[in-house]
Protein backbone atom coordinates (compact mmCIF):
# COMPACT_ATOMS: atom_id res chain seq x y z
CA UNK A 1 0.00 0.00 0.00
CA UNK A 2 2.87 2.34 0.92
CA UNK A 3 4.69 1.50 -2.32
CA UNK A 4 1.60 2.36 -4.42
CA UNK A 5 1.22 5.67 -2.61
CA UNK A 6 4.88 6.49 -3.17
CA UNK A 7 4.63 5.74 -6.90
CA UNK A 8 1.56 7.95 -7.20
CA UNK A 9 3.38 10.87 -5.57
CA UNK A 10 6.38 10.40 -7.89
CA UNK A 11 4.07 10.37 -10.93
CA UNK A 12 2.30 13.54 -9.81
CA UNK A 13 5.67 15.27 -9.19
CA UNK A 14 6.91 14.22 -12.62
CA UNK A 15 3.74 15.50 -14.29
CA UNK A 16 4.41 18.90 -12.74
CA UNK A 17 7.91 19.04 -14.33
CA UNK A 18 8.60 20.44 -17.76
CA UNK A 19 10.15 18.32 -20.48
CA UNK A 20 13.49 20.13 -20.03
CA UNK A 21 13.48 19.38 -16.30
CA UNK A 22 12.77 15.73 -16.96
CA UNK A 23 15.60 15.53 -19.52
CA UNK A 24 18.03 17.26 -17.14
CA UNK A 25 17.15 14.82 -14.37
CA UNK A 26 17.69 11.83 -16.66
CA UNK A 27 21.02 13.25 -17.82
CA UNK A 28 22.11 13.74 -14.21
CA UNK A 29 21.20 10.14 -13.41
CA UNK A 30 23.20 8.93 -16.42
CA UNK A 31 26.27 10.98 -15.41
CA UNK A 32 26.03 9.74 -11.83
CA UNK A 33 25.82 6.16 -13.07
CA UNK A 34 28.81 6.61 -15.37
CA UNK A 35 30.88 8.21 -12.61
CA UNK A 36 30.09 5.30 -10.32
CA UNK A 37 31.50 2.91 -12.90
CA UNK A 38 34.43 4.99 -14.20
CA UNK A 39 37.91 4.52 -12.66
CA UNK A 40 39.44 6.97 -10.21
CA UNK A 41 41.73 9.67 -11.55
CA UNK A 42 45.40 8.62 -11.46
CA UNK A 43 46.29 11.75 -9.48
CA UNK A 44 43.17 11.70 -7.32
CA UNK A 45 43.33 11.67 -3.52
CA UNK A 46 42.01 8.12 -3.19
CA UNK A 47 44.44 6.75 -5.79
CA UNK A 48 47.40 8.46 -4.13
CA UNK A 49 46.36 7.11 -0.75
CA UNK A 50 46.24 3.54 -2.06
CA UNK A 51 49.56 3.93 -3.93
CA UNK A 52 51.15 5.03 -0.67
CA UNK A 53 49.61 2.13 1.25
CA UNK A 54 50.90 -0.38 -1.31
CA UNK A 55 54.51 0.83 -1.14
CA UNK A 56 54.26 0.83 2.67
CA UNK A 57 52.98 -2.74 2.52
CA UNK A 58 55.91 -3.74 0.29
CA UNK A 59 58.49 -2.14 2.60
CA UNK A 60 57.00 -3.14 5.95
CA UNK A 61 56.35 -6.78 5.02
CA UNK A 62 59.50 -7.28 2.91
CA UNK A 63 57.56 -7.98 -0.28
CA UNK A 64 59.22 -7.81 -3.71
CA UNK A 65 58.36 -4.72 -5.73
CA UNK A 66 57.13 -7.09 -8.43
CA UNK A 67 54.29 -8.22 -6.15
CA UNK A 68 52.07 -5.64 -7.86
CA UNK A 69 52.46 -7.58 -11.13
CA UNK A 70 51.41 -10.89 -9.57
CA UNK A 71 48.07 -12.22 -10.81
CA UNK A 72 46.80 -12.93 -7.30
CA UNK A 73 47.54 -9.39 -6.10
CA UNK A 74 45.94 -7.89 -9.22
CA UNK A 75 42.81 -9.98 -8.70
CA UNK A 76 42.62 -8.93 -5.06
CA UNK A 77 42.79 -5.24 -6.00
CA UNK A 78 40.18 -5.66 -8.76
CA UNK A 79 37.70 -7.23 -6.36
CA UNK A 80 38.44 -4.98 -3.38
CA UNK A 81 38.89 -1.72 -5.32
CA UNK A 82 37.32 -2.06 -8.79
CA UNK A 83 37.74 1.66 -9.57
CA UNK A 84 41.47 1.68 -8.73
CA UNK A 85 43.89 1.35 -11.64
CA UNK A 86 46.89 -0.59 -10.28
CA UNK A 87 50.17 0.81 -11.67
CA UNK A 88 53.09 -1.43 -12.66
CA UNK A 89 56.10 -2.26 -10.49
CA UNK A 90 58.14 0.29 -12.47
CA UNK A 91 55.88 3.05 -11.13
CA UNK A 92 56.37 1.87 -7.54
CA UNK A 93 60.12 1.36 -8.03
CA UNK A 94 60.91 4.63 -9.81
CA UNK A 95 58.23 6.90 -8.36
CA UNK A 96 56.76 5.77 -5.06
CA UNK A 97 59.90 4.25 -3.48
CA UNK A 98 62.07 7.41 -3.86
CA UNK A 99 59.12 9.63 -2.88
CA UNK A 100 58.41 7.80 0.39
CA UNK A 101 62.15 7.48 1.10
CA UNK A 102 62.52 11.27 0.95
CA UNK A 103 59.61 11.79 3.34
CA UNK A 104 60.86 9.28 5.91
CA UNK A 105 64.40 10.65 5.61
CA UNK A 106 63.06 14.14 6.36
CA UNK A 107 61.23 12.74 9.39
CA UNK A 108 64.46 11.15 10.66
CA UNK A 109 66.29 14.47 10.27
CA UNK A 110 63.57 16.26 12.21
CA UNK A 111 63.81 13.70 15.01
CA UNK A 112 67.60 13.90 15.24
CA UNK A 113 67.51 17.69 15.27
CA UNK A 114 65.86 17.52 18.70
CA UNK A 115 68.52 15.25 20.23
CA UNK A 116 71.50 16.80 22.02
CA UNK A 117 73.73 13.76 21.57
CA UNK A 118 73.72 10.75 19.27
CA UNK A 119 75.69 7.51 19.47
CA UNK A 120 75.90 5.15 16.53
CA UNK A 121 76.50 1.48 15.80
CA UNK A 122 78.09 0.17 12.61
CA UNK A 123 78.38 -3.20 10.92
CA UNK A 124 79.05 -4.57 7.45
CA UNK A 125 77.24 -7.26 5.46
CA UNK A 126 77.73 -9.03 2.15
CA UNK A 127 75.33 -11.28 0.27
CA UNK A 128 76.39 -14.87 -0.32
CA UNK A 129 76.95 -14.29 -4.02
CA UNK A 130 78.94 -11.11 -3.33
CA UNK A 131 76.58 -9.00 -5.43
CA UNK A 132 75.58 -6.76 -2.54
CA UNK A 133 77.69 -5.25 0.25
CA UNK A 134 76.33 -2.77 2.77
CA UNK A 135 77.41 -0.69 5.75
CA UNK A 136 74.62 -0.34 8.30
CA UNK A 137 74.50 2.66 10.62
CA UNK A 138 72.00 3.07 13.45
CA UNK A 139 71.54 6.14 15.63
CA UNK A 140 70.79 6.05 19.36
CA UNK A 141 69.66 9.04 21.41
CA UNK A 142 67.49 10.11 24.34
CA UNK A 143 64.52 12.47 24.08
CA UNK A 144 62.16 13.29 26.95
CA UNK A 145 63.50 10.47 29.10
CA UNK A 146 63.02 7.83 26.41
CA UNK A 147 65.88 5.93 24.78
CA UNK A 148 65.30 5.85 21.03
CA UNK A 149 66.98 4.43 17.97
CA UNK A 150 66.74 4.99 14.25
CA UNK A 151 68.24 3.40 11.15
CA UNK A 152 70.45 6.02 9.52
CA UNK A 153 71.35 3.98 6.49
CA UNK A 154 72.48 0.79 4.85
CA UNK A 155 74.96 2.29 2.42
CA UNK A 156 76.22 0.29 -0.59
CA UNK A 157 79.93 -0.56 -0.36
CA UNK A 158 81.47 -0.40 -3.81
CA UNK A 159 84.82 -2.10 -3.94
CA UNK A 160 86.89 -3.47 -1.08
CA UNK A 161 85.93 -2.97 2.56
CA UNK A 162 88.84 -0.64 3.29
CA UNK A 163 88.95 1.86 6.14
CA UNK A 164 89.09 4.70 3.61
CA UNK A 165 85.95 3.49 1.80
CA UNK A 166 83.98 2.87 5.01
CA UNK A 167 85.10 6.19 6.48
CA UNK A 168 83.70 8.14 3.53
CA UNK A 169 80.42 6.24 3.65
CA UNK A 170 80.03 6.88 7.38
CA UNK A 171 80.96 10.53 6.98
CA UNK A 172 78.33 10.89 4.24
CA UNK A 173 75.65 9.44 6.54
CA UNK A 174 76.58 11.72 9.44
CA UNK A 175 76.71 14.81 7.22
CA UNK A 176 73.43 13.90 5.54
CA UNK A 177 71.63 13.88 8.89
CA UNK A 178 73.69 16.78 10.26
CA UNK A 179 74.77 14.94 13.40
CA UNK A 180 78.57 14.88 13.07
CA UNK A 181 78.91 17.44 15.88
CA UNK A 182 76.51 15.48 18.10
CA UNK A 183 78.30 12.12 18.07
CA UNK A 184 79.26 10.81 21.50
CA UNK A 185 80.39 7.26 20.78
CA UNK A 186 80.60 4.63 18.05
CA UNK A 187 79.81 1.06 19.12
CA UNK A 188 81.46 -1.39 16.72
CA UNK A 189 82.91 -4.86 16.49
CA UNK A 190 86.58 -5.35 17.29
CA UNK A 191 87.73 -5.59 13.66
CA UNK A 192 90.80 -3.46 13.00
CA UNK A 193 89.20 -1.79 9.99
CA UNK A 194 86.27 -0.46 12.07
CA UNK A 195 88.63 0.75 14.81
CA UNK A 196 90.62 2.65 12.18
CA UNK A 197 87.44 4.15 10.68
CA UNK A 198 86.43 5.60 14.06
CA UNK A 199 89.94 6.87 14.78
CA UNK A 200 90.32 8.46 11.34
CA UNK A 201 87.02 10.30 11.79
CA UNK A 202 88.15 11.51 15.22
CA UNK A 203 85.38 9.78 17.17
CA UNK A 204 85.63 7.81 20.38
CA UNK A 205 84.60 4.21 19.90
CA UNK A 206 84.12 1.08 21.94
CA UNK A 207 83.96 -2.65 21.26
CA UNK A 208 80.56 -4.29 21.32
CA UNK A 209 80.57 -5.99 24.75
CA UNK A 210 78.17 -8.69 23.58
CA UNK A 211 80.86 -9.63 21.05
CA UNK A 212 83.42 -9.82 23.85
CA UNK A 213 81.25 -12.25 25.78
CA UNK A 214 80.62 -14.20 22.59
CA UNK A 215 84.35 -14.35 21.94
CA UNK A 216 84.88 -15.91 25.35
CA UNK A 217 83.21 -18.98 23.89
CA UNK A 218 84.27 -19.02 20.33
CA UNK A 219 87.64 -20.64 19.63
CA UNK A 220 86.89 -23.39 22.06
CA UNK A 221 87.96 -27.02 21.74
CA UNK A 222 84.77 -28.22 23.42
CA UNK A 223 82.66 -27.86 20.33
CA UNK A 224 81.59 -24.24 20.67
CA UNK A 225 82.99 -24.01 17.13
CA UNK A 226 86.11 -22.22 16.02
CA UNK A 227 84.85 -18.96 17.43
CA UNK A 228 87.29 -16.86 19.31
CA UNK A 229 87.96 -16.95 22.93
CA UNK A 230 86.80 -19.70 25.08
CA UNK A 231 90.17 -20.58 23.58
CA UNK A 232 91.36 -17.80 25.85
CA UNK A 233 88.91 -18.79 28.53
CA UNK A 234 88.45 -22.58 28.28
CA UNK A 235 91.69 -24.09 27.04
CA UNK A 236 91.54 -26.69 29.79
CA UNK A 237 88.12 -28.01 28.91
CA UNK A 238 89.16 -30.52 26.25
CA UNK A 239 91.30 -32.34 28.80
CA UNK A 240 89.12 -31.94 31.90
CA UNK A 241 86.11 -34.27 31.94
CA UNK A 242 86.53 -34.79 28.18
CA UNK A 243 83.94 -32.07 27.55
CA UNK A 244 84.72 -31.69 23.88
CA UNK A 245 83.76 -35.30 23.23
CA UNK A 246 80.65 -34.91 25.39
CA UNK A 247 79.45 -31.84 23.47
CA UNK A 248 80.08 -33.58 20.15
CA UNK A 249 77.98 -36.55 21.27
CA UNK A 250 75.14 -34.21 22.15
CA UNK A 251 75.34 -32.61 18.70
CA UNK A 252 75.31 -36.03 17.07
CA UNK A 253 72.23 -37.06 19.07
CA UNK A 254 70.40 -33.86 18.08
CA UNK A 255 71.35 -34.20 14.40
CA UNK A 256 70.14 -37.80 14.19
CA UNK A 257 66.88 -36.98 15.92
CA UNK A 258 66.14 -34.01 13.68
CA UNK A 259 66.95 -35.95 10.50
CA UNK A 260 65.03 -39.14 11.27
CA UNK A 261 61.25 -38.84 11.35
CA UNK A 262 60.97 -42.31 12.93
CA UNK A 263 63.33 -41.46 15.80
CA UNK A 264 61.71 -38.07 16.26
CA UNK A 265 58.25 -39.62 16.50
CA UNK A 266 59.53 -42.18 19.02
CA UNK A 267 61.09 -39.38 21.07
CA UNK A 268 57.82 -37.43 21.05
CA UNK A 269 55.92 -40.54 22.18
CA UNK A 270 58.30 -40.98 25.11
CA UNK A 271 57.91 -37.30 26.04
CA UNK A 272 54.15 -37.75 26.01
CA UNK A 273 54.24 -40.92 28.14
CA UNK A 274 56.44 -39.39 30.85
CA UNK A 275 54.53 -36.10 30.65
CA UNK A 276 57.32 -33.87 29.38
CA UNK A 277 56.58 -30.82 27.21
CA UNK A 278 56.81 -31.97 23.58
CA UNK A 279 59.63 -29.64 22.59
CA UNK A 280 62.08 -30.63 19.89
CA UNK A 281 65.80 -30.68 20.74
CA UNK A 282 67.61 -27.52 19.67
CA UNK A 283 70.39 -27.44 17.10
CA UNK A 284 73.15 -24.95 17.83
CA UNK A 285 74.36 -22.24 15.47
CA UNK A 286 77.87 -21.51 14.29
CA UNK A 287 77.57 -17.78 14.91
CA UNK A 288 76.16 -17.54 18.45
CA UNK A 289 77.62 -19.36 21.44
CA UNK A 290 74.32 -18.75 23.26
CA UNK A 291 72.64 -21.16 20.84
CA UNK A 292 74.95 -23.87 22.17
CA UNK A 293 73.78 -23.03 25.68
CA UNK A 294 70.18 -23.29 24.46
CA UNK A 295 71.02 -26.70 23.01
CA UNK A 296 72.50 -27.88 26.32
CA UNK A 297 69.62 -26.47 28.35
CA UNK A 298 66.96 -28.19 26.23
CA UNK A 299 69.01 -31.40 26.21
CA UNK A 300 69.27 -31.44 30.01
CA UNK A 301 65.56 -30.74 30.46
CA UNK A 302 64.82 -33.85 28.36
CA UNK A 303 67.30 -36.09 30.20
CA UNK A 304 64.79 -38.83 31.04
CA UNK A 305 63.37 -39.06 27.51
CA UNK A 306 66.87 -39.07 26.00
CA UNK A 307 68.04 -41.86 28.30
CA UNK A 308 64.99 -44.00 27.48
CA UNK A 309 65.34 -43.49 23.73
CA UNK A 310 69.11 -44.12 23.63
CA UNK A 311 68.57 -47.34 25.63
CA UNK A 312 66.12 -48.58 22.96
CA UNK A 313 68.08 -47.37 19.92
CA UNK A 314 71.71 -48.60 19.65
CA UNK A 315 72.47 -46.09 16.86
CA UNK A 316 72.16 -43.15 19.27
CA UNK A 317 74.95 -41.92 21.59
CA UNK A 318 74.71 -42.94 25.24
CA UNK A 319 75.15 -40.66 28.27
CA UNK A 320 76.26 -41.83 31.72
CA UNK A 321 75.29 -40.37 35.07
CA UNK A 322 78.74 -38.75 35.20
CA UNK A 323 78.07 -37.11 31.83
CA UNK A 324 74.82 -35.64 33.10
CA UNK A 325 76.52 -34.38 36.28
CA UNK A 326 79.17 -32.58 34.21
CA UNK A 327 76.52 -31.04 31.95
CA UNK A 328 74.54 -29.76 34.92
CA UNK A 329 77.66 -28.16 36.40
CA UNK A 330 78.64 -26.64 33.05
CA UNK A 331 75.17 -25.16 32.68
CA UNK A 332 75.42 -23.54 36.12
CA UNK A 333 78.77 -22.03 35.17
CA UNK A 334 77.58 -20.66 31.85
CA UNK A 335 74.13 -19.46 32.95
CA UNK A 336 75.21 -16.01 34.28
CA UNK A 337 77.18 -15.37 31.08
CA UNK A 338 74.21 -16.44 28.99
CA UNK A 339 71.91 -14.08 30.89
CA UNK A 340 74.42 -11.25 30.64
CA UNK A 341 74.68 -11.78 26.87
CA UNK A 342 70.90 -11.60 26.47
CA UNK A 343 70.74 -8.49 28.63
CA UNK A 344 73.43 -6.74 26.58
CA UNK A 345 71.55 -7.38 23.35
CA UNK A 346 68.38 -5.70 24.59
CA UNK A 347 67.48 -2.47 22.84
CA UNK A 348 67.17 -0.63 26.18
CA UNK A 349 70.59 -1.63 27.57
CA UNK A 350 73.17 1.15 27.46
CA UNK A 351 76.92 1.02 28.01
CA UNK A 352 76.25 1.84 31.67
CA UNK A 353 75.49 -1.87 32.18
CA UNK A 354 78.79 -3.15 30.79
CA UNK A 355 80.96 -2.82 33.91
CA UNK A 356 78.27 -4.08 36.33
CA UNK A 357 77.49 -7.10 34.15
CA UNK A 358 81.20 -7.82 33.74
CA UNK A 359 81.69 -7.64 37.51
CA UNK A 360 78.69 -9.89 38.18
CA UNK A 361 79.89 -12.50 35.69
CA UNK A 362 83.37 -12.44 37.24
CA UNK A 363 81.85 -12.73 40.72
CA UNK A 364 79.85 -15.79 39.70
CA UNK A 365 82.95 -17.43 38.19
CA UNK A 366 85.06 -16.72 41.28
CA UNK A 367 82.65 -18.50 43.60
CA UNK A 368 83.87 -21.90 44.76
CA UNK A 369 82.37 -25.06 43.37
CA UNK A 370 82.99 -27.83 40.88
CA UNK A 371 84.98 -27.47 37.64
CA UNK A 372 87.04 -24.65 39.20
CA UNK A 373 89.71 -24.99 36.51
CA UNK A 374 87.05 -24.38 33.88
CA UNK A 375 85.75 -21.36 35.79
CA UNK A 376 89.24 -19.98 36.20
CA UNK A 377 90.11 -20.33 32.54
CA UNK A 378 86.85 -18.66 31.44
CA UNK A 379 87.54 -15.84 33.89
CA UNK A 380 91.06 -15.37 32.51
CA UNK A 381 89.70 -15.22 28.98
CA UNK A 382 87.05 -12.67 29.93
CA UNK A 383 89.52 -10.41 31.72
CA UNK A 384 91.88 -10.64 28.78
CA UNK A 385 89.09 -9.52 26.46
CA UNK A 386 88.36 -6.55 28.73
CA UNK A 387 92.02 -5.52 28.50
CA UNK A 388 94.71 -6.08 31.12
CA UNK A 389 97.43 -3.65 32.19
CA UNK A 390 100.64 -4.89 33.83
CA UNK A 391 103.28 -3.14 35.91
CA UNK A 392 107.04 -3.29 35.25
CA UNK A 393 107.38 -6.60 37.10
CA UNK A 394 104.75 -8.23 34.91
CA UNK A 395 102.10 -8.38 37.63
CA UNK A 396 98.52 -7.49 36.72
CA UNK A 397 98.00 -3.85 37.63
CA UNK A 398 94.41 -3.26 36.55
CA UNK A 399 91.95 -3.82 33.74
CA UNK A 400 91.88 -1.31 30.89
CA UNK A 401 88.21 -0.47 31.42
CA UNK A 402 89.12 1.25 34.69
CA UNK A 403 90.67 4.06 32.61
CA UNK A 404 87.85 4.25 30.07
CA UNK A 405 86.02 7.50 30.85
CA UNK A 406 82.96 6.63 28.79
CA UNK A 407 82.40 3.29 30.53
CA UNK A 408 83.14 4.61 34.00
CA UNK A 409 81.06 7.78 33.74
CA UNK A 410 78.07 6.04 32.17
CA UNK A 411 78.12 3.59 35.09
CA UNK A 412 78.19 6.39 37.68
CA UNK A 413 75.38 8.38 36.06
CA UNK A 414 73.16 5.30 35.94
CA UNK A 415 71.15 5.57 39.19
CA UNK A 416 71.06 1.77 39.50
CA UNK A 417 74.86 1.49 39.83
CA UNK A 418 76.68 4.74 40.73
CA UNK A 419 80.09 4.07 42.36
CA UNK A 420 79.96 1.16 44.80
CA UNK A 421 80.48 -1.72 44.49
CA UNK A 422 81.09 -1.82 40.74
CA UNK A 423 84.01 0.63 40.50
CA UNK A 424 87.33 0.29 42.40
CA UNK A 425 87.10 2.02 45.79
CA UNK A 426 90.52 3.63 45.58
CA UNK A 427 89.48 5.59 42.48
CA UNK A 428 86.05 6.83 43.58
CA UNK A 429 87.19 10.41 44.23
CA UNK A 430 89.04 10.49 40.91
CA UNK A 431 85.96 9.24 39.08
CA UNK A 432 83.79 11.79 40.88
CA UNK A 433 86.03 14.56 39.57
CA UNK A 434 85.67 13.11 36.06
CA UNK A 435 81.91 13.40 36.39
CA UNK A 436 82.14 16.98 37.65
CA UNK A 437 84.36 17.92 34.69
CA UNK A 438 81.93 16.41 32.18
CA UNK A 439 78.95 18.12 33.83
CA UNK A 440 80.72 21.47 33.39
CA UNK A 441 81.23 20.82 29.68
CA UNK A 442 77.53 20.31 28.94
CA UNK A 443 76.32 23.28 31.02
CA UNK A 444 75.80 25.46 27.93
CA UNK A 445 73.79 22.94 25.92
CA UNK A 446 70.13 23.81 25.38
CA UNK A 447 67.54 22.09 27.52
CA UNK A 448 64.99 19.71 26.12
CA UNK A 449 61.42 20.61 27.00
CA UNK A 450 60.56 19.25 30.44
CA UNK A 451 57.36 17.75 31.69
CA UNK A 452 56.65 18.85 35.24
CA UNK A 453 55.25 15.45 36.14
CA UNK A 454 57.44 12.65 37.41
CA UNK A 455 57.60 10.10 34.60
CA UNK A 456 59.88 7.49 36.14
CA UNK A 457 59.22 4.10 34.60
CA UNK A 458 60.46 0.57 34.98
CA UNK A 459 62.34 -1.72 32.67
CA UNK A 460 62.47 -5.49 32.84
CA UNK A 461 65.09 -6.32 35.43
CA UNK A 462 67.92 -8.50 34.10
CA UNK A 463 66.32 -11.90 34.58
CA UNK A 464 68.04 -14.01 37.20
CA UNK A 465 70.68 -11.34 37.89
CA UNK A 466 68.94 -9.58 40.80
CA UNK A 467 69.93 -12.15 43.43
CA UNK A 468 73.49 -12.29 42.08
CA UNK A 469 73.72 -8.48 42.20
CA UNK A 470 72.39 -8.40 45.78
CA UNK A 471 74.94 -11.00 46.87
CA UNK A 472 77.73 -9.14 45.08
CA UNK A 473 76.83 -5.78 46.62
CA UNK A 474 76.63 -7.31 50.08
CA UNK A 475 80.10 -8.83 49.68
CA UNK A 476 81.57 -5.63 48.28
CA UNK A 477 79.83 -3.19 50.64
CA UNK A 478 81.83 0.01 50.91
CA UNK A 479 81.49 3.29 52.74
CA UNK A 480 83.74 5.21 50.37
CA UNK A 481 80.81 7.26 49.04
CA UNK A 482 80.34 8.70 52.52
CA UNK A 483 83.65 10.54 52.02
CA UNK A 484 81.95 12.75 49.45
CA UNK A 485 80.79 15.94 51.09
CA UNK A 486 78.36 18.22 49.28
CA UNK A 487 78.99 21.99 49.53
CA UNK A 488 76.54 23.90 51.71
CA UNK A 489 76.18 26.96 49.43
CA UNK A 490 72.91 27.54 47.56
CA UNK A 491 72.98 27.11 43.75
CA UNK A 492 72.46 30.84 43.12
CA UNK A 493 75.78 31.62 44.87
CA UNK A 494 77.85 29.16 42.86
CA UNK A 495 79.79 29.30 39.61
CA UNK A 496 79.52 26.53 36.98
CA UNK A 497 82.19 24.35 38.59
CA UNK A 498 80.65 24.66 42.03
CA UNK A 499 77.16 23.93 40.72
CA UNK A 500 78.51 20.79 39.07
CA UNK A 501 80.09 19.74 42.37
CA UNK A 502 76.83 20.30 44.23
CA UNK A 503 74.81 18.29 41.72
CA UNK A 504 77.28 15.39 41.58
CA UNK A 505 77.67 15.08 45.34
CA UNK A 506 73.95 15.47 45.94
CA UNK A 507 73.18 12.80 43.34
CA UNK A 508 75.78 10.36 44.71
CA UNK A 509 74.28 10.67 48.19
CA UNK A 510 70.81 9.62 47.05
CA UNK A 511 69.71 6.01 47.26
CA UNK A 512 70.37 3.80 44.25
CA UNK A 513 67.47 2.51 42.18
CA UNK A 514 66.68 -1.22 41.85
CA UNK A 515 67.93 -3.07 38.77
CA UNK A 516 64.49 -2.99 37.18
CA UNK A 517 64.24 0.82 37.27
CA UNK A 518 64.47 2.90 34.10
CA UNK A 519 67.59 5.14 34.20
CA UNK A 520 66.38 7.21 31.22
CA UNK A 521 63.11 8.41 32.72
CA UNK A 522 64.91 8.98 36.05
CA UNK A 523 66.83 11.88 34.53
CA UNK A 524 63.78 13.47 32.93
CA UNK A 525 61.21 15.74 34.59
CA UNK A 526 61.74 16.41 38.30
CA UNK A 527 65.33 15.19 38.46
CA UNK A 528 66.12 17.31 35.40
CA UNK A 529 64.93 20.32 37.39
CA UNK A 530 66.82 19.22 40.48
CA UNK A 531 70.10 18.37 38.69
CA UNK A 532 69.93 20.09 35.25
CA UNK A 533 73.62 19.66 34.39
CA UNK A 534 73.64 15.95 35.16
CA UNK A 535 70.34 15.52 33.34
CA UNK A 536 71.89 16.92 30.15
CA UNK A 537 74.99 14.81 30.68
CA UNK A 538 72.88 11.67 31.05
CA UNK A 539 71.50 12.12 27.51
CA UNK A 540 75.10 11.87 26.35
CA UNK A 541 76.54 9.14 28.56
CA UNK A 542 73.50 6.84 28.40
CA UNK A 543 72.87 7.25 24.66
CA UNK A 544 75.33 4.56 23.57
CA UNK A 545 73.99 0.98 23.48
CA UNK A 546 75.99 -1.82 25.09
CA UNK A 547 76.19 -3.74 21.82
CA UNK A 548 76.05 -3.26 18.06
CA UNK A 549 73.13 -5.70 17.89
CA UNK A 550 70.87 -3.06 16.32
CA UNK A 551 73.10 -2.88 13.25
CA UNK A 552 73.08 -6.67 13.08
CA UNK A 553 69.27 -6.66 13.28
CA UNK A 554 69.17 -4.41 10.22
CA UNK A 555 70.89 -7.16 8.27
CA UNK A 556 68.62 -9.88 9.62
CA UNK A 557 66.07 -8.68 7.05
CA UNK A 558 68.55 -8.00 4.26
CA UNK A 559 68.75 -11.65 3.27
CA UNK A 560 64.97 -11.67 2.85
CA UNK A 561 65.04 -8.57 0.66
CA UNK A 562 67.94 -9.89 -1.41
CA UNK A 563 66.39 -13.31 -2.04
CA UNK A 564 66.76 -15.64 -5.00
CA UNK A 565 63.65 -14.03 -6.47
CA UNK A 566 65.22 -10.58 -6.33
CA UNK A 567 68.86 -11.04 -7.27
CA UNK A 568 68.57 -8.30 -9.91
CA UNK A 569 67.48 -5.71 -7.34
CA UNK A 570 69.72 -2.64 -7.50
CA UNK A 571 71.79 -2.11 -4.37
CA UNK A 572 70.47 1.47 -4.10
CA UNK A 573 66.94 0.09 -3.87
CA UNK A 574 68.06 -2.47 -1.28
CA UNK A 575 69.24 0.48 0.81
CA UNK A 576 65.92 2.30 0.45
CA UNK A 577 63.86 -0.80 1.25
CA UNK A 578 65.91 -1.51 4.40
CA UNK A 579 65.74 2.11 5.53
CA UNK A 580 61.97 2.23 5.06
CA UNK A 581 61.31 -1.25 6.46
CA UNK A 582 62.74 -0.29 9.84
CA UNK A 583 61.99 3.42 10.14
CA UNK A 584 58.37 3.39 8.97
CA UNK A 585 57.57 0.96 11.77
CA UNK A 586 59.59 2.99 14.29
CA UNK A 587 57.43 6.01 13.45
CA UNK A 588 54.29 3.85 13.33
CA UNK A 589 53.83 5.01 9.72
CA UNK A 590 53.41 8.61 10.93
CA UNK A 591 56.20 10.30 8.99
CA UNK A 592 54.56 13.18 7.10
Amino acid sequence: MEQSSSSTVATIDENLLSDDDINNRKMTDIITSLRAKSPWESDGEKTQQINKSIIEFICADIQPLSVVDNIGFKRLMTIALPKYNLPSRFFFTNNMLPKIYEKVEARVKKELNIANFVSITCDTWSSRDGAHSLLSVTGHYIIDGIAKFIVLGAKPIKGRHTAAELKELLRFVLNNFEIEEKIFLIVRDSAEVMIKVANDLGFKSIDCFAHKLNLVFLICPIGFYNFQSIWDGMRIISDENNLKCLIERIKKFVRKLRKSKIQRNEFENIQKIIELPQLILIKDSEVRWSSTFDMLDRFISNRQAISLLSAKDPSLPKFSSDDWAVLLTLKQILLPIYKATNELQKRSTSISSIIPLFKLVCFSLEKTGELMNVKKSILEGLKKRMGEKFDASGSLKRLAWEDNRELVLSTIIDPRFKLSPYLPNERHLEYTNWLIEEAEKVSGIRDQQLDEENVEQELDAPQGMESLAAEFEENMASSVESLLVAPLLSPSELNVRQRAEVEVNDYLHTKKLPLGADPFSYWFSQNAIKWPMLSKLSTKLLSAPASSSESERVFSTTGLIVSNLRKSLKVENVEKLLFLHHNMKIFNFDYE
